[in-house]
């Protein structure tokens, strides 16, 4: 009910099945892109906890992120993670017990009003889709991206959505909404271009690294953070 992990092994990717046993888990983070399209921030949270790399150069204009995550939205993300067995297969791949580094949330669209973006922070006003590129976290980091589309019953091209490139073809991550997939992002190239006008697509983005500790740390970090600095920090239990 979750995803190959032998198809993943062989192919650097795999699509998670997000029916509808398990896509009710995220349904409150999905409700926090709508209040923070309702009420933006003026500036990014790119970084909410010390510790953290982050990224401090220019964010898309068509890009909105949710602020804060609150302590229910973390644990729906720990009972969509266990409930659809993909932290029983990711510790079974890593042959270690896993750990959620950061958890961010926004909202992509074709050409925002002035007030539905950052409009204090540094944005790259000439740009709008995220070009193709490979991440720059820890070795072995997967992500888990969930994908859906507003008002619409399927995530497609138009929607701007995430296309990956595993083995020199691109593959468009698109279907029933909500959609996701699961991929090392510093190895797989991935792009999405710019949603079509109209269009809208939200995202959650799970980031996920080894930890050897078995408490199951899950933390939100920032819209920009990316990695733990100090891994022996990172693998203290949650008790010391």
């Amino acid at each position: 009910m979750s995803f190959d992990i032998e198809f993943m092994k062989k192919e650097k990717y795999s699509f998670v099945d997000n029916d509808g046993d398990h896509a009710h888990y995220l349904d409150n983070i999905f409700d926090l892109i709508d209040e923070a399209w309702a009420n933006p921030t003026p500036k990014i949270a790119r970084i909410t906890k010390e510790g953290y790399t982050f990224y401090d150069g220019p964010s898309l204009p068509n890009v909105l992120y949710v602020p804060d995550f609150k302590e229910e939205h973390i644990e729906s993300v720990k009972n969509y993670l266990i409930e659809t067995k993909i932290k029983d297969k990711l510790e079974s791949l890593f042959k270690s017990n896993i750990g959620v580094c950061n958890i961010r949330a926004y909202r992509f669209t074709h050409d925002p009003p002035t007030d539905k973006t950052h409009y204090l922070d540094l944005l790259d006003k000439n740009n709008k889709c995220f070009n193709a590129h490979h991440d720059g976290l820890l070795k072995g980091t997967l992500k888990l991206m969930i994908f859906k589309s507003k008002n619409e019953k399927n995530i497609t091209l138009s929607h701007g959505a995430l296309e990956i490139c595993p083995k020199g073809s691109w593959i468009p991550v698109v279907g029933k909404s909500p959609v996701a997939v699961i991929f090392p992002p510093n190895i797989v190239l991935h792009r999405a271009l710019q949603p079509a006008v109209g269009k809208i697509r939200d995202a959650i983005e799970i980031t996920i690294i080894r930890r050897i500790p078995d408490d199951f740390l899950v933390e939100s970090c920032g819209a920009h953070a990316g990695h733990p600095k100090d891994l022996k920090k990172w693998n203290k239990t949650l008790d010391n």
